[in-house]
């Protein structure tokens, strides 16, 4: 699952094939480099543009197709052109952010997060809650956060609790970036949240179904063709 979705051509004038996008440098125009996992093979492609959907596509750009190098050993490295310093790219590095800051994981006990980060203030304190598709932020007056019990932490959002929805799909911004700027809000002497309580992003539909639809056109095709197993032509050159 990568929350940059990265649509490629493989050739100049082909159709885009989105692929996994781990990196926030690249841009439209970088010829980059494909692994292709079903085929086990490495495929050169130019890149169309990035999008935050959080698919989980079967592929996943490797590096610039400039950065592959030979290593002593005879064997293809990447070498990055420009060192990864302290951009937000995995959700390894939004969660080290997040424990440099001071925030500390729980684990939720309910099934709709992964992982819960926690901080308390003198006069406020919040939660950063990471679901499948997407990041909830919440925050209480004062220094005490409700439901923390040793290493676990229960969540409620009813109560008019201060409590907002983040979604990965078409954020539209950088939810990884947002998420730092709530925690750092949260430091300020008079801090306004306004700005993280309004939900940003959109929940993703449901995943298309394809073997309902292969389902659905064999049993089409069976009833035209007396269950032959033999192709049946519709029209227009389209056969089923």
């Amino acid at each position: 699952m990568s929350y940059r979705i990265a649509h490629v051509r493989f050739t100049k004038y082909g159709r885009t094939y989105p692929v996994n996008c781990y990196r926030r440098d690249l841009k439209t125009g970088d010829v980059v480099v494909v692994g292709m996992a079903q085929e086990g093979i490495i495929k050169v492609a130019e890149l169309d543009s990035v999008e935050f959907l959080n698919w989980n596509c079967a592929n996943s750009i490797l590096g610039k197709r400039s950065e592959f190098q030979r290593g002593a050993d005879g064997c293809q490295e990447i070498v990055r052109g420009v060192p990864k310093g302290d951009t937000l790219e995995t959700f390894v590095d939004l969660f080290d952010k997040l424990k440099g800051m001071g925030w500390l994981p729980f684990k939720p006990t309910s099934k709709v997060w992964k992982v819960v980060f926690s901080k308390s203030l003198p006069s406020i304190s919040g939660i950063i809650a990471f679901r499948k598709n997407g990041i909830d932020f919440q925050s209480f007056d004062g220094p005490v956060i409700p439901g923390i019990s040793g290493r676990h932490i229960t969540i409620s959002i009813v109560g008019g609790v201060l409590f907002s929805r983040n979604w990965y799909y078409k954020s539209g911004i950088d939810l990884f970036d947002f998420t730092v700027s709530f925690a750092n809000a949260l430091e300020r002497r008079e801090p306004n949240l306004v700005p993280y309580y309004k939900g940003i992003g959109q929940k993703p539909p449901k995943p298309f179904n394809f073997e309902v639809e292969r389902d659905e056109l064999a049993d089409l095709r069976n009833a035209l063709n007396g269950g032959t197993g033999e192709p049946v032509y519709l029209c227009d050159d389209v056969w089923i």
